[in-house]
C-alpha cells in the first residue's frame, strides 16, 4: 500500500473519511443498481466540496482473443457521458436546499421584528432539549439579547452577530461541535415564551 501510494510513512498518509466504492460483477440485478443509482442521487458529491458518497459499478466480462483470454470492464454507474452532468445537478441541488434555508431563517426573525412579538433588548434562550451534541452548555452560553435589524448579542462573549445563524455557528465552533445545515430559529425561543422562533414565525404567516 505505501508502495502503491509513493509514500514510506504511513503517518504522512490522510485517508478520505468516506471510502469510493466500486462494485465489480458479471451482471448485477435490478435491486442493486437502483440503490446504487439512490446513493449516488442523495448522498453523492459535489463539484464545490468533493465530499460525499461516490459508487461506481462495473460490469466484466471474459472473451477468448486468438488463444488468449481477454477481460472488459464496462462502466454502468455512473454512465460515463452523464457523470459530469450528475455531479452538476447535485451541486445545484444543494445549493438551492441552502439558499432557501437561508431565506427561511432571515423571514422568521424578520417577521417576528415587523409584528413586534421580537423587540429589541428581548433576551432569547436555547430550546430545552436542542443541539444534543452540546448538553452541557453553561447558562450564560444559551442566552443571547436581540438588537433589533436581525443582530444578536451573545451574553457568553458580548459579541454581536449579524444572524441568528452566525451566533448558532459562534455557539456550535465554542465547543468544537459541526454546526451542519440547520435552521437556527427552530432551536431558540423568546425567553417569556415556550414556542421555537420558527414556530412563533408560522403562527404570524398562519394566522393561528
Amino acid at each position: 500500500m505505501l508502495t502503491f501510494l509513493g509514500e514510506n510513512d504511513s503517518e504522512k498518509i490522510e485517508l478520505f473519511p468516506i471510502p469510493r466504492i466500486i462494485l465489480v460483477s458479471s451482471q448485477f440485478n435490478k435491486e442493486i443498481t437502483t440503490t446504487v443509482l439512490w446513493l449516488n442521487e442523495r448522498f453523492g458529491s459535489t463539484e464545490e466540496d468533493g465530499l460525499g458518497m461516490y459508487i461506481m459499478c462495473f460490469e466484466v466480462g471474459v472473451y477468448e482473443l486468438g488463444g488468449q483470454r481477454a477481460l472488459h470492464f464496462d462502466q454502468i454507474i455512473p454512465i460515463s457521458q452523464a457523470e459530469e452532468y450528475q455531479v452538476k445537478a447535485r451541486a445545484k441541488e444543494l445549493d438551492s436546499a441552502k439558499k432557501q434555508a437561508k431565506s427561511r431563517r432571515a423571514r422568521s426573525v424578520s417577521l417576528l421584528e415587523t409584528s413586534g412579538t421580537l423587540k429589541q433588548g428581548s433576551k432569547i434562550v436555547v430550546m430545552q432539549g436542542a443541539f444534543k451534541a452540546l448538553m452541557n452548555l453553561v447558562p450564560q452560553d444559551r442566552e443571547a439579547i436581540f438588537d433589533g435589524g436581525g443582530r444578536f448579542t451573545w451574553i457568553s462573549d458580548g459579541q454581536t452577530y449579524d444572524s441568528l445563524n452566525a451566533l448558532t455557528r459562534a455557539l456550535h465552533e465554542k465547543y468544537g461541535v459541526p454546526m451542519g445545515v440547520i435552521q437556527a430559529p427552530q432551536y431558540w425561543r423568546i425567553e417569556s415564551s415556550t414556542l421555537s422562533l420558527a414556530e412563533e414565525a408560522n403562527k404570524l404567516t398562519t394566522g393561528d
